[in-house]
């Protein structure tokens, strides 16, 4: 068969178009967002507590804290004193090793899939996140979005550096379909939605 007539036969035998999609459209209203991005991040395995204030996050961490026996918390958020790492001892990430609970903010946050933006650029070492043992991320409810297309139009890349959609907690079932928890990262993950 010559070249020709395989290419003929390519060209013959096309599939029809199709219109692209229309992408402009909201998954749930504003109304809906925040209690579909609630559902989304239980369903991630993950909680999530709805609060009204800095101030509230605060007791609820302190609860958190007691309630995973945290003794090594490291966070960066401002009006927040939770630490028991110290921030100047910290030379490199391999000093995170033994931390419990990190404590980070949260960018934009998607309300189909329940997944966080964040980023490097209010944490020294990223590594922070994915090397402690429990992972709180405070989120504004004004951050949430409805749809991925939605949150990477959103999202504000200032500088070089690192940044990742966090989605509950680290998870694997490659393995003889086992499901494990804690398998690459943290064993678990509390959003307090703000």
């Amino acid at each position: 068969m010559s070249r020709q007539t395989i290419l003929n036969a390519i060209k013959n035998n096309k599939p029809p178009l199709v219109a692209c999609p229309d992408l402009n459209f909201e998954i749930c209203d504003s109304d809906s967002m925040i209690e579909k991005f609630q559902k989304m991040v239980k369903t991630a395995g993950a909680n999530c507590i709805a609060l009204n204030s800095i101030e509230e996050a605060k007791i609820h961490l302190d609860a958190l804290i007691n309630e995973l026996d945290a003794n090594t918390v490291y966070s960066q958020i401002q009006n927040i004193e939770i630490n028991t790492v110290d921030h100047n001892t910290i030379q490199s990430p391999h000093n995170l090793q033994s931390v419990d609970l990190v404590v980070i903010n949260g960018g934009t946050a998607v309300a189909e899939n329940g997944a966080i933006w964040v980023t490097d650029e209010e944490i020294k070492y990223r590594a922070a996140w994915f090397i402690t043992q429990h992972l709180a991320i405070i989120v504004k409810k004004q951050n949430i979005v409805s749809n991925m297309l939605e949150a990477y139009q959103n999202i504000k890349i200032k500088r070089p550096g690192f940044g990742c959609f966090i989605s509950g907690p680290s998870k694997t079932a490659d393995i003889e379909q086992s499901l494990v928890i804690g398998a690459h990262g943290a064993r678990s993950l509390t959003v307090f939605l703000i």
